[in-house]
């Protein structure tokens, strides 16, 4: 079964950071930067955040700064500590939520459940954490082909080092935070030639924000081209 193509949008500083170190992320880039989020949000099936966006921002992720129906809102959260007050358990669009877990807490499961939320209890991976492979063949089964992943930092650095994301859109604000929260984290890159790519660019400036995308070519597949062309 397909695999759900996946784009990562990042929203950060020019130093590439997506929260001050006290972890304050609102607004780091322009309304007409969040506008352009809200449109890949309506073009997708499916929106990913990790718990810590949920205890940090609170947020609705629907769509409400363009027209466009509202995806189902995925939240990786390893160890079921969502607050069941939070708007993504409250709100009117409850039933469009789901819960990725690797808990077994039948009661907070249960309690979930009652505010008309789902809950995908899924393997876990190395680390400990919500599989990645397993979310997206879970999400193939619920016929989801494409899904934004929208934060944080942790679980767009798992996307990434599971090479598991098709495509990475970054909206670039012109100011500078210093120590912070970076917007990607370890991936196990030795040198610059390792480096993940990035291919049919795009630029556009929307306000003072630049917005820089492109699809991802992971490393072995770099290496690979460049075998193949000396080859020849």
């Amino acid at each position: 079964q397909k695999l759900p193509y996946v784009t990562i949008k990042i929203a950060q500083s020019l130093d590439g950071r997506i929260a001050t170190e006290s972890g304050h992320s609102q607004w780091i880039t322009n309304e007409a930067a969040r506008r352009e989020s809200h449109r890949i949000r309506a073009a997708n099936d499916a929106v990913i955040v990790g718990l810590g966006t949920v205890l940090t921002d609170n947020p609705s992720l629907t769509v409400r700064l363009t027209r466009g129906k509202n995806p189902v809102r995925i939240v990786l959260d390893s160890h079921l500590r969502i607050p069941l007050n939070c708007n993504l358990l409250t709100d009117t669009y409850v039933n469009q939520t789901i819960i990725a877990t690797t808990t077994g807490n039948s009661v907070k499961i249960d309690r979930i459940r009652e505010r008309g939320a789902h809950v995908w209890q899924l393997e876990k991976d190395a680390y400990g954490k919500t599989s990645i492979s397993a979310l997206m063949r879970k999400m193939a089964q619920a016929r989801m082909s494409a899904v934004m992943v929208e934060g944080g930092a942790e679980v767009i650095t798992s996307f990434l080092r599971e090479k598991m994301a098709d495509r990475i859109v970054f909206a670039i604000a012109p100011i500078i935070i210093g120590a912070g929260v970076e917007s990607i984290g370890p991936l196990n890159i030795a040198t610059v030639d390792d480096s993940i790519h990035l291919t049919k660019l795009k630029f556009k400036q929307l306000g003072t924000d630049i917005i820089v995308s492109g699809d991802i070519v992971y490393r072995e597949n770099v290496k690979q081209k460049v075998i193949l062309k000396k080859a020849n």
